[in-house]
C-alpha cells in the first residue's frame, strides 16, 4: 500500500514536471527549426513568426505537438527556400524581407510571385500597367495550368475586400488562365465569400497569408483546404 501511494506521487510529480517542461522544450525546438533554414535573417525571421504562432496554441501539449510538426516541416521549407534561391538566379523575382504591412501595392505583388516560385511553380511574373484586367501575378504549374493572382494590398488590415474585386476575375474576361486566387493582408466580406466560393475563386486573408509567408502552410496545402 505503502509503495503503491509513493508510485502514485511519484508518478504525478512527473507528469507535472514535464507539463512545466513542455512549454520550454516546445521554445527550443521552434529555434533549433528555424535555425535549419538557410539564408542571411531568415533564421531569426522563422524563429520570430514560429514563436508567435506557438502563443496561440492553447495547453502545453498542444504546444508541443505544434513545435515537433514545425521540426518536420522545416524540412520543406528549406527545400522551397532552395527553390526560391534557384529562382533568383534565373532572375525571378526576390522574396523581400521586410514586413507584409510595409510593403507598397507593387511590391506585395512582387512578394506574392516569389511565394509562389518557392512552393514549386514554374513560373510567376507581376503583370504591370493598364489592361492587367484584376489580374496582377500569372503563374503556370509544373503540369501546365495557368493560375491568375489578383493582390489586394491595404494600408489598414482590418479593410476588407468586397465582391467587386472578386468580378474582375471571371473566366470570360481570361480565358487563358484556368484558376483565380485573390490575395489580401486584410479580409474578405460575408457578399465577397460566398460570391468567390460560388465562382470557384480562390481566396487568401491576412491570417493566411502570414501563415503561408511563415512556411506553416503551402500555397497548395491553402488551396485543398478551401476544397475548391
Amino acid at each position: 500500500m505503502i509503495l503503491q501511494t509513493l508510485l502514485a506521487v511519484f508518478l504525478g510529480l512527473l507528469v507535472n514536471e514535464m507539463c512545466d517542461v513542455s512549454s520550454h522544450l516546445a521554445q527550443r525546438l521552434l529555434r533549433w527549426a528555424a535555425r535549419r533554414i538557410p539564408g542571411e535573417g531568415n533564421a531569426e525571421r522563422y524563429e520570430e513568426e514560429w514563436l508567435a504562432l506557438l502563443e496561440e496554441r492553447p495547453g502545453k501539449i498542444l504546444k508541443l505537438a505544434f513545435a515537433s510538426w514545425m521540426v518536420i516541416r522545416s524540412t520543406f521549407t528549406m527545400r522551397r527556400i532552395y527553390r526560391c534561391r534557384e529562382a533568383r538566379e534565373q532572375g525571378a523575382v526576390s522574396l523581400p524581407v521586410r514586413p507584409v504591412e510595409s510593403l507598397s501595392p507593387s511590391e506585395f505583388a512582387e512578394m506574392a510571385a516569389a511565394l509562389v516560385l518557392r512552393d514549386g511553380f514554374a513560373t510567376a511574373r507581376v503583370v504591370d500597367g493598364p489592361g492587367d484586367m484584376g489580374v496582377d501575378v500569372i503563374a503556370t504549374t509544373p503540369d501546365g495550368r495557368t493560375i491568375g493572382f489578383q493582390c489586394k494590398k491595404y494600408g489598414d488590415q482590418r479593410r476588407s475586400v468586397d465582391s467587386s474585386a472578386l468580378m474582375q476575375l471571371h473566366p470570360r474576361l481570361h480565358s487563358a488562365i484556368d484558376e483565380f486566387v485573390l490575395i489580401t493582408n486584410g479580409s474578405f466580406s460575408a457578399l465577397a465569400r460566398r460570391f468567390a466560393q460560388a465562382h470557384r475563386i480562390h481566396t487568401i486573408d491576412g491570417e493566411t497569408l502570414r501563415r503561408w509567408w511563415s512556411g506553416t502552410e503551402s500555397l497548395g496545402e491553402i488551396l485543398r483546404n478551401q476544397g475548391n
